[in-house]
């Protein structure tokens, strides 16, 4: 069942009042909502960059693993999807 919220209106967003609809909600724990101290090394970065690019249809060079990882997921995904 969908789940309507009153929103008041919000000077600091220039938002008059409205209502928010949720169709799924999901409880979660409040330590789960706070950002965690994590940095990407500029390697884990730069694979992120590559696999953003690539997805996009960028013609670059995929890091090796990258490429290899790609292959094997899409490999498995068809098999995934044809057994269905």
């Amino acid at each position: 069942m969908p789940n309507v919220f009153y929103l008041p209106a919000s000077d600091e967003f220039g938002i008059q009042e409205s209502f928010a609809r949720l169709d799924r909600i999901q409880f979660v724990r409040t330590d789960h909502l706070m950002p965690r101290p994590v940095k990407l090394t500029d390697k884990a970065a730069d694979i992120l960059r590559q696999w953003t690019w690539n997805y996009l249809g960028l013609s670059i060079t995929l890091d090796p693993a990258l490429e290899e990882y790609i292959k094997a997921a899409a490999k498995r995904l068809g098999e995934t999807l044809d057994a269905r």
